[in-house]
């Protein structure tokens, strides 16, 4: 009986063959010599992977030689569609409005012109005697000074008479000394405005009454009387007076022709 046995060498070049088709496989068979051997080969790279940046990461944590990613899921308005080499990501739904804005009145607008998608409004500055405060709703504006009030109150109010004034603040005192009815101004920028007097005819001096207004006038440009009105208070009749002002003191102003036997009721403005 007789067999055949391969030639060594040819084994050995069809190891080789094979070898040099599949770099890095382990257990290939070799042959030397006439002994045929087990070649290992070298061990592969152990990889890992991670985000470089983005604010969610696809990776998950390895799994032995399995490197997981997560895949990506359409949400609300979102549709996903896939390509050879890409993953498509399309917003769905409507297009936003496109807005601007205007004035309904008012003196001066606070819409400026759009800027892109931007709407910008004026702000508010405050001013001269201007405060401004912001509450979560509102802007509140706020008035501080620069301007006076006028106020009226009696002043003196004496047996059946009266004085009223009629003033930008209060301090002002009056009083009547025989027939001369005197103010006195507190300072600090109140001003006399007017006044109303009730007085009885028997306190008049020839039916004549002097007001002294207490403004402390000097100077011939201060020569203005004042505007007096008079009638009799039991007929409501005007009386047909005169006024006369002093030459030596600018403050007082003489009213004539008033009624001697009856209340009379005076009414001044001073200019």
């Amino acid at each position: 009986m007789s067999r055949t046995v391969p030639n060594v060498s040819s084994i050995r070049q069809d190891i080789e063959k094979i070898s040099k088709a599949n770099p890095g496989v382990d257990n290939i068979l070799g042959v030397n010599n006439a002994r045929i051997v087990k070649v290992t080969g070298g061990a592969g790279e152990s990889n890992t992977a991670s985000s470089a940046g983005g604010d969610v990461s696809l990776v998950l944590t390895k799994s032995a030689v399995d490197l997981p990613f997560r895949g990506i899921t359409a949400g609300t308005n979102v549709t996903l569609a896939s390509t050879a080499s890409a993953v498509v990501i399309n917003a769905a739904g409507a297009a936003g409005e496109s807005n601007t804005a205007s004035s309904a009145g008012g003196d001066v607008s606070l819409v400026l012109t759009k800027s892109a998608v931007d709407l910008p409004f004026r702000g508010i500055s405050a001013g001269s005697n201007i405060t401004l405060a912001s509450t979560a709703t509102a802007v509140e504006i706020n008035a501080s000074g620069g301007g006076s009030s006028v106020t009226r109150y009696i002043a003196d109010s004496t047996s059946g008479e009266e004085i009223e004034v009629i003033a930008t603040g209060t301090g002002i005192t009056a009083s009547r000394t025989g027939n001369v009815v005197s103010f006195v101004l507190p300072g600090g920028g109140v001003e006399l405005l007017g006044a109303r007097i009730r007085i009885l005819g028997a306190n008049l001096v020839s039916g004549a009454m002097v007001i002294d207004s207490g403004f402390g006038d000097t100077g011939y440009a201060n020569m203005w009387p004042p505007v007096v009105q008079a009638w009799r208070e039991d007929t409501q009749a005007l009386l047909a007076i005169t006024t006369t002002l002093s030459s030596s003191d600018y403050d007082q102003t003489t009213v004539n022709n008033l009624n001697a036997t009856a209340t009379n009721l005076v009414r001044v403005t001073f200019s």
